[in-house]
């Protein structure tokens, strides 16, 4: 299993680390309204998304209020707004099929109203569900609906968002020449709009590109212009991203421990800011790792950790793998690993 590089991708709306205080605001403005209007719409719809990010069960309570709301109120837009924001729950928990009927009911909800940035954003998100399943046909596909509308509307920040997701997509087919001639395309309208998160994302998928194409120098330095701005911002997602880049080029070169230290650094963040999806990534990084230094305990654990991420997430291409480099490590580890960890022969081969 090749050691994993993490996709920036950018999401909308632009994600954000939020706080169970200012969700607590939320609801306790929400209970002081009990008006059956706009207002309390809004109120509802905001709780959802922020519970996207720390308890989407509950963003599915929220979003579920909304819609009904939505439906008293009589409104096709604001009914597509609570449809979309149930559908990014659902794919936080992993309910995938469900999250992207939602996302298509939402955008022709939109256009029914002539509300063509809403449906971008719809098919945006699409996009970004189909990627994480690992459909990147499908993905650039609703990538290209969305940066239609958002041409049409002028929406440059959003179309260099979109430029971005598409090059992504194309790295996971192995089209790095594709890549990156839209990774630019990004880079050169976050330039003009002087987006420096944005940018750095950007540079750090650049990098990314690079390193695929075996360029390790001109990877390490789009890997630092990245890092410059980030530690400078202190966004900790993107931070995270940069060190897991950095520690792979570190892997690569067979520096291990300055690499684990790396993916340390990356895992550390990201189970700050609660994103399973790359702790898992970290963790599959590091227990490759952990094998090449023969410390098979360490390994074991971060694969078996990683594991139950994956199947929370039906993510059946990555638990696939992960299973077959714990075949690996079963059929290279010492007797005395697999007695420590009760483990039966019968189980090293099976």
């Amino acid at each position: 299993m090749r050691k994993l590089l993490l996709f920036a991708l950018l999401l909308f709306p632009a994600i954000f680390v939020c706080c169970q205080t200012e969700i607590d605001s939320l609801v306790k403005e929400l209970n002081q309204h009990p008006q059956q209007d706009t207002v309390r719409y809004f109120l509802l719809k905001k709780i959802s998304f922020q519970y996207s990010f720390t308890d989407p069960n509950k963003g599915v309570e929220a979003a579920d209020a909304a819609i009904e709301l939505a439906k008293r109120l009589n409104s096709n837009i604001k009914l597509a707004g609570g449809y979309a924001n149930k559908a990014t729950n659902f794919h936080k928990l992993g309910r995938d099929s469900e999250a992207l009927a939602l996302y298509t009911i939402a955008a022709n909800l939109h256009l029914s109203e002539d509300y063509k940035k809403g449906a971008a954003n719809a098919y945006f998100n699409m996009s970004y569900v189909y990627f994480d399943i690992g459909n990147y046909v499908m993905a650039i596909n609703y990538e290209l609906k969305s940066l239609d509308l958002y041409k049409e509307l002028n929406l440059s920040a959003d179309e260099a968002d979109v430029y971005n997701n598409v090059a992504n997509s194309y790295m996971r087919m192995d089209d790095y020449v594709s890549a990156l001639k839209n990774f630019f395309r990004a880079l050169d309208i976050y330039q003009q709009l002087d987006m420096q998160e944005s940018k750095a994302l950007v540079l750090s998928n650049i990098g990314m590109a690079y390193h695929e194409l075996a360029d390790s120098a001109k990877a390490y330095m789009y890997y630092q212009q990245a890092l410059k701005i980030d530690e400078q911002n202190g966004n900790k997602k993107n931070l995270a991203h940069d060190y897991q880049h950095i520690g792979v080029l570190y892997d690569d070169a067979k520096k291990y421990s300055k690499a684990l230290s790396y993916y340390q650094k990356a895992l550390a963040l990201n189970k700050d800011i609660k994103d399973d999806r790359e702790i898992a990534s970290n963790m599959v990084n590091m227990a490759l790792t952990y094998n090449e230094l023969k410390d098979f305990s360490s390994a074991y654990e971060n694969i078996n950790a990683a594991l139950n991420i994956y199947k929370v997430f039906t993510d059946e291409y990555n638990t696939s793998a992960l299973l077959n480099e714990k075949g690996k490590l079963f059929a290279n580890c010492s007797l005395y690993f697999l007695n420590e960890e009760g483990i039966s022969s019968h189980d090293r081969y099976s």
